[in-house]
């Protein structure tokens, strides 16, 4: 077990960024050169304040300042104008006679005047004649305007407004701090209240985008940055990256929950914890799936001791919300340089090193190998062909007659799916399709076509067997799809078919979910197909869940019939099935039926129908019309296909 890395705090966030090592000063520098939206937000209000600050005591000077010079120009031209009216009703007056003083200083011309002017009146050389002035010199900035007095064409003289403007000034200092108060107000504000929220939402969504949010890990594309910064600094060893899977979780998730699986992820995510070693890096992919980037030096003996505390760790139960879990890893893992040095290829291997371990045996690690990825390729283009066998109509069924056993009457046919590979001409048996067509899920929309197929064949069939039935093989997983019961009503009435006349083949991995198979089962009885329990005795069966599922037919494995005769042991388990079968109101049909031999003790026993090689390998629709359609009770049947002695042979 190895010491828990010790946890930094991120830089302008306050929760733990797991295990990538950056220096202090790096993360600060990257962080001082992200452009945010927060930072815009920010940068555009002190802006905008700014201006505001600035502007509105601008704008009352420069309107004001503006209002007062004209103001001072038109009262310097009025007051000009009275002078040259009284000038020109008295000719014989001048500018400089005692008589128009007491005019202009008992008038408006002087007598408006207040504290921030001085007003005068200029002979035509220049010189004052009456003035009205302040005692203190004006103060900066003034307004100053000088009219001529023009009495027939000939300038009498000057009339002169001079004002001081500098309480402007002051009010615009006055109205400038008042906004600069309020300006300095609301940018508290905005930091304190908007700014601080949004940029808590901003550096959260950040770091939702780097880590993952249940178990506060980096998140993949972290792993793909910190993966690619190792291999380039690596100098020597080698940069290891470890692909983990907690096996079977979803079954957590299923049974107990997503809150328990949620404490289970985050359980197990410390556990990985304390596997590693300072300065490693543990990320959560996505899912079930984890990732541990490290640096050896030691290369595969370094991989078996992590591999084996990581093992170590898991060897014991989560206790979760008061539930008992068990979890156990499967480890798939890949080395720079000798896999590659390019940081999502190491991770693709160490991918598909896992999923090769798990296809074989869930738990444990493995290395990968150059024919893990070939095996992948090849299932690869395996499922693309298969793609195109649908939709090139490649498949066919084949049929193996179903028979009493008493009389050799033929009473139905199995329908068994092959596929013939257009590109090679060659017959595939099932079993090196089946299980593709099962994972890549087009089982579904194939076993809508074999059901659909089955149908018409049996249509048929029927016009000379007017009791003939055929028995289609439905997938788990095709089973718990979705409107399944509505897909079998709807075929059954387009094709025309009898309800009786198709039987549902289940194998006993429906019995895994017990509440909806059973809710399907009797969805598909009241329809009125047939159901048969296939492979009965080789996997999950219990008296208590066969009895509450409403089967008509119950098949008896192949290899119970190939032991049936070894001994008193082997002959007592097949009659318990019969017996049990019998008891439970249901029909039994044993497979594999290979030797006469077999045949005549299934008849001692009391099972009424069987199949097999001795009377038939699966045919064509056409050989088996041949062979077995229009036979007479009883009699042999005229296509008959007998194995070689010693050698073992496929089922259907």
């Amino acid at each position: 077990m190895f010491e828990l890395a010790p946890i930094r705090k991120c830089d302008k966030l306050d929760k733990d960024c797991g295990y990538l090592v950056f220096s202090d000063a790096t993360t600060k520098m990257t962080y001082l050169r992200k452009f945010t939206f927060t930072s815009l937000v920010s940068g555009l209000a002190m802006l905008l304040l700014a201006i505001a600050t600035i502007s509105l005591p601008a704008m009352y000077l420069l309107v004001h300042m503006e209002y007062q010079h004209g103001q001072v120009d038109s009262e310097s031209a009025v007051n000009a104008g009275f002078i040259t009216d009284v000038l020109d009703d008295h000719p014989d007056r001048l500018i400089t006679d005692p008589a128009l003083e007491r005019f202009v200083k008992e008038d408006v011309v002087f007598n408006d005047a207040d504290e921030h002017e001085t007003r005068a009146i200029l002979a035509a050389d220049g010189k004052t004649v009456f003035a009205k002035t302040t005692e203190e010199t004006l103060a900066w900035p003034i307004a100053s305007k000088q009219t001529p007095i023009i009495v027939d064409g000939e300038t009498k003289g000057y009339y002169v407004i001079t004002r001081s403007l500098a309480h402007l000034l002051h009010k615009a200092a006055q109205i400038f701090l008042v906004t600069l108060v309020g300006s300095v107000l609301m940018a508290y504000l905005l930091h304190r209240f908007v700014l601080r929220r949004l940029r808590l939402v901003e550096e959260d969504q950040s770091r939702n985008a780097k880590f993952d949010s249940l178990t506060g890990l980096p998140n993949r594309n972290e792993a793909i940055k910190e993966l690619q910064r190792r291999i380039a600094n690596s100098k020597q060893g080698v940069t290891a990256v470890f692909f983990i899977d907690l096996d079977k979780f979803k079954m957590v998730n299923d049974s107990y929950g997503h809150a328990v699986g949620d404490e289970v992820m985050k359980a197990s995510a410390s556990r990985l914890r304390s596997t590693i070693r300072p300065g490693d890096f543990l990320g959560r992919l996505s899912g079930a799936e984890f990732i541990i980037v490290l640096s050896l030096s030691d290369g595969e003996a370094g991989i078996q001791r992590i591999s084996e505390a990581i093992g170590k760790a898991f060897s014991f139960s989560h206790q979760c919300l008061g539930y008992e879990i068990a979890i156990t890893t499967t480890l798939g893992i890949a080395m720079a340089p000798e896999h590659g040095n390019q940081a999502e290829q190491l991770m693709r291997l160490a991918d598909t090193a896992m999923y090769s371990l798990k296809a074989t045996r869930p738990g444990g690690w493995k290395i990968y190998e150059p024919a893990m990825s070939e095996k992948i390729e090849r299932e690869l283009r395996l499922r693309a062909k298969l793609k195109q066998a649908l939709q090139r109509d490649e498949f066919e069924l084949h049929y193996q007659p179903l028979l009493h056993l008493d009389d050799n009457q033929t009473i139905g046919a199995e329908a068994l799916i092959r596929w013939r590979d257009s590109d090679t001409g060659r017959l595939v048996p099932p079993h090196d399709f089946i299980s593709e067509l099962e994972l890549s899920g087009m089982i579904v929309p194939v076993g809508e076509w074999v059901l659909r197929t089955a149908c018409k064949q049996v249509v048929l069939w029927r016009k000379t067997l007017p009791d003939f039935y055929i028995a289609v093989n439905v997938s788990a997983r095709q089973f718990m799809e979705d409107g399944f019961v509505d897909l079998v009503a709807r075929i059954l009435r387009e094709e025309k078919v009898a309800p009786d006349a198709i039987e549902i083949e289940l194998t006993e991995s429906i019995l895994l979910d017990d509440e909806v198979a059973i809710r399907i089962l009797v969805g598909l009885k009241k329809i009125g197909v047939t159901l048969s329990l296939d492979d009965f005795g080789t996997g999950f069966s219990s008296l208590g869940r066969l009895a509450s599922m409403p089967f008509d037919v119950i098949k008896i494995d192949h290899q119970f019939i190939a032991q049936m005769n070894e001994g008193e042991r082997e002959r007592s388990v097949v009659l318990s099935i019969i017996a049990l079968s019998h008891g439970l109101g249901m029909t039994v049909l044993a497979e594999g039926i290979e030797t006469a031999t077999q045949r005549h003790a299934l008849v001692e026993l009391g099972c009424e129908r069987g199949q097999g090689f001795l009377f038939s390998r699966p045919i064509p629709a056409e050989a088996f019309s041949t062979s077995y359609i229009g036979c007479n009770r009883g009699a042999e049947p005229k296509y008959q296909w007998m194995p070689s002695p010693g050698l073992p042979q496929p089922r259907g």
